[in-house]
């Protein structure tokens, strides 16, 4: 009986130190930084501009108002500030969360429109205590580490769910409790509760919303239950259920739903695919990233972002690249760039040398990033 026992207590120290050491991250958790399996860089592409954090949390820009002229040195990025864990912004604000989760920002701040760089306002402390941040047109939403969500600027469209709208900017106010996750359109804020609930508020065009709507929605309503993620930007939302499949509401005017056609009527949450790992919905073009590293995407071939046959767009959502680690999540950037076969690799928009020096207005085809040294 006593080597029975022993046996057992060989067979349960066996099994914890499986535990503790040999298991592996799930492939399906989403990369919360993309391609930076070393902590050594994440990228942002936002409105005409690309940000990369170094491994040393620099902040790094190229493109806009920050490199115009780009030049040899630093492969054209410019150095922003220091101690950087994550940027957002639109084209009129800066925001940054620093690495001691404190969160800056400045309004006005051009990025893109070399005449009014001057007018620029340096950052200034919004609040401690972020665990992420994210931007819509005008305002700030900001996740805190003990699960209240809250926000600063615009509630136009009754985004901040307090029940009313205003025209005037609201101060740092919270709007919500129990929240793991959050997302941002134009004008309107996606909570993620705790329990796998997803609310919206805001603006209901293009159904947005993620139901039926006669008018904008100034409360928090749910949408679905069993969520695990939320991505939103402009008009376009994808979440990913705990049975891995991506739903995507909005837009459809790019035909970037993947329903086959393109128009204007409003679209409510439809599954696109199972096996999803990250998803990016985007003005001109969706995509999201399978499992298996394979990367789909549907809309139109705008400003040159590729991904299927040079100068065609598909309405169906359609294999582009595979052995993807993840791409750019931007704020209605019209430029990607993905780490594919461990390169990072970018295509579209090129007027503000947001890609690389060369004097074009597009990269028309994926090409090798040129990353800062």
């Amino acid at each position: 009986m006593r080597k029975a026992m022993k046996g057992n207590f060989v067979l349960l120290g066996i099994l914890f130190l499986t535990l503790l050491f040999g298991c592996k991250k799930d492939s399906t958790t989403p990369h919360s930084n993309w391609g930076t399996k070393e902590n050594e860089l994440r990228i942002y592409a936002i409105e005409n501009v690309t940000f990369v954090i170094k491994k040393d949390n620099s902040l790094w820009a190229r493109g806009g108002n920050f490199t115009y002229e780009a030049g040899n040195k630093n492969n054209g990025f410019k150095l922003v500030e220091n101690n950087v864990k994550k940027v957002e912004g639109d084209c009129c604000s800066l925001y940054i969360q620093k690495t001691d989760n404190s969160v800056w920002g400045s309004k006005p701040y051009f990025l893109s429109d070399t005449l009014l760089w001057s007018v620029n306002s340096p950052l200034e402390k919004i609040t401690d205590g972020a665990a992420d941040i994210s931007s819509g047109t005008g305002f700030l939403a900001i996740l805190k580490t003990d699960g209240t969500a809250w926000a600063i600027g615009q509630n136009n469209s009754g985004q901040f769910g307090l029940g009313n709208r205003s025209n005037n900017d609201l101060p740092l106010t919270q709007i919500a409790r129990d929240v793991k996750q959050l997302a941002t359109g134009f004008s309107n804020i996606y909570l993620l509760k705790n329990d796998g609930s997803l609310w919206s508020a805001g603006d209901n065009l293009y159904g947005k919303l993620g139901y039926p709507s006669a008018k904008d929605q100034y409360t928090f309503k749910k949408i679905s239950d069993d969520i695990k993620l939320v991505r939103a930007n402009a008009s376009n939302v994808i979440m990913i259920n705990n049975k891995d499949e991506a739903w995507s509401f909005g837009s459809n005017v790019n035909g970037n739903q993947g329903l086959g056609t393109r128009n204007s009527d409003p679209t409510y949450p439809h599954k696109i695919a199972d096996q999803v790992a990250e998803v990016y919905p985007n003005t001109p073009t969706s995509y999201f990233l399978k499992t298996d590293g394979t990367l789909w995407a549907a809309g139109v071939h705008s400003n040159g972002i590729p991904g299927y046959e040079s100068g065609k767009s598909t309405f169906t959502f359609t294999q582009v690249a595979e052995n993807v680690d993840g791409m750019t999540f931007g704020t209605r950037a019209y430029h990607v760039i993905m780490r594919k076969d461990s390169k990072y690799i970018g295509a579209g928009n090129n007027e503000f040398k947001q890609l690389n020096n060369v004097a074009s207005l597009r990269v028309k085809s994926w090409e090798e990033f040129m990353l800062v040294k």
